[in-house]
């Protein structure tokens, strides 16, 4: 069975309510980890469970950039996330 849902929230919702498990980014979910209401399942037929979610941003140099474009690259700059894999290497660049 597969379920599939709009954000990771959502995916949030549907694991910890038993629905099945999820691959979700550890920053998102260390609250969870470290209350012990989920774990992470760590299996040699999935290594995948360390990865980057990126986000990029694009904008035309042919055009004078807004208020909300000037302040969102300003505030994607300023907050980044910044996490470490399971064996300590950073996974922000």
């Amino acid at each position: 069975m597969l379920w599939r849902v709009e954000s990771y929230s959502a995916m949030l919702d549907a694991a910890l309510a038993g629905l099945g498990w999820a691959s979700l980014p550890r920053e998102f979910v260390h609250r969870e980890l470290r209350a012990g209401t989920l774990v992470e399942l760590r299996q040699q037929e999935y290594p995948h469970t360390d990865w980057i979610v990126a986000v990029d941003l694009l904008w035309s140099n042919q055009a004078k950039a807004g208020k909300a474009q000037s302040w969102l690259r300003d505030r994607l700059v300023k907050h980044k996330i910044f996490e470490q894999d399971n064996a300590g290497n950073r996974t922000t660049l």
